[in-house]
């Protein structure tokens, strides 16, 4: 348990230098709102259907709010390249750094 105390301790350091309060609530709820089934009566086959173009769906076993099945089963349904990675975290906090550094 303290383990996991202190990964979530240093994530939250790492990520309150880059984000605040209202940074969190908006991403928060993009990604509640954002759902690729809206305009296909909430199906996830329909939708993939519907896909014309080849896709990299990258997600994440250690994502706290986001359940990854979901994505991997898109992934299978349109045959795209999954990426199902412990690292996406440090992945997605070396983007923003990157995109802050060139502001």
């Amino acid at each position: 348990m303290e383990e996991v105390q202190t990964k979530l301790a240093n994530a939250y350091d790492s990520y309150s230098k880059l984000f605040n309060s209202y940074d969190w609530a908006l991403l928060l709820k993009a990604m509640m709102n954002h759902d690729i089934t809206k305009n296909f009566n909430g199906s996830l086959e329909v939708a993939a259907q519907a896909v014309k173009a080849k896709l990299l769906i990258i997600t994440s076993s250690n994502d706290l709010m986001v359940n990854p099945l979901p994505a991997l089963q898109f992934a299978e349904m349109t045959d795209a390249t999954p990426i199902y990675s412990r690292m996406i975290a440090d992945i997605s906090l070396r983007a923003v750094r990157w995109k802050n550094l060139k502001k």
